[in-house]
């Protein structure tokens, strides 16, 4: 049966299953069967969650758990099963040569845009690839979205003459973030998190604070909404880690000064080439 598998250490007519040897990866790169190092991230008090694709799920699924089961050890308590990327319909295949060049969507439109837009495909579908669609997330929802209100807003507070407000270390958490995290929905948990972005520009709109940047009601609006960035920002960190950790520094300023871009817009010809 050679071809299928590992042949047994000192007994070349047993072989191992390819899948038996890769599994129990997930505990011996750990330590298990030379030190009791692994006992520390593999007991029934961590959360292990297995993020895996759908082609692969039987042996995670099924084998897997088999193999711990027969051992006496703990189980998995979760098993992710994402769909695939595609470019246009297709499935990434180095034979159809649409293989993804990761630095040359990252040059465009920087690591953590890219980061963003891909978890805004829902995780458990295939979710199709392309760089115009990087690019329309990337102007919608950054460039013109959470980039331009915190912008924005920071330079309203620096005409306010409005102080850094004294923060807590972490906010409430969102209870409909929350709930999509809990179930792995990354998509629909930005979606939450950009709820209150959405309804803060509305809020300047209809009150144009620069009519009376000085009075009291300009400034205890401009407070309850720097309030909701900042609980954008810290939310966000998952997701984008420098932005929302860029944010929440300047929040914390003795004195809030405006935020240059974070998402500096694209020209419109460019956008189009993307």
């Amino acid at each position: 049966m050679a071809g299928w598998g590992i042949p047994v250490p000192g007994d070349s007519s047993q072989t191992i299953y390819v899948w038996i040897d890769a599994l129990i990866n997930y505990i011996t790169g750990q330590g298990f069967g030379s030190s009791e190092a692994w006992r520390r991230v593999w007991n029934t008090e961590t959360k292990k969650i297995h993020v895996i694709g759908k082609n692969v799920w039987k042996f995670h699924a099924v084998y897997w758990p088999a193999l711990l089961l027969s051992a006496g050890l703990p189980l998995p308590d979760e098993i992710v099963v994402h769909g695939f990327l595609t470019v246009e319909g297709a499935k990434i295949s180095k034979s159809l040569a649409n293989v993804i060049d990761p630095f040359a969507c990252i040059e465009p439109f920087g690591a953590e845009a890219v980061r963003y837009s891909l978890l805004t495909l829902s995780p458990f579908a295939d979710g199709d690839y392309s760089q115009r669609y990087l690019g329309q997330r990337y102007q919608a929802d950054l460039a013109n979205g959470i980039g331009n209100l915190a912008t924005r807003l920071t330079a309203l507070c620096q005409k306010a003459r409005l102080n850094g407000l004294q923060l807590a270390a972490a906010p409430e958490l969102p209870l409909e973030f929350a709930q999509h995290m809990a179930s792995h929905r990354f998509d629909r948990a930005l979606r939450a998190l950009w709820t209150p972005a959405t309804a803060v520009n509305q809020g300047i709109e209809r009150e144009r604070p620069w009519e009376q940047i000085q009075s009291a009601q300009t400034a205890q609006s401009l407070r309850e909404w720097v309030h909701s960035l900042w609980v954008i920002a810290y939310w966000m960190q998952p997701f984008m880690p420098t932005t929302g950790a860029k944010i929440l520094h300047d929040l914390r300023q003795p004195h809030l000064t405006r935020l240059p871009p974070l998402f500096p817009r694209l020209e419109t010809g460019r956008l189009a080439e993307e």
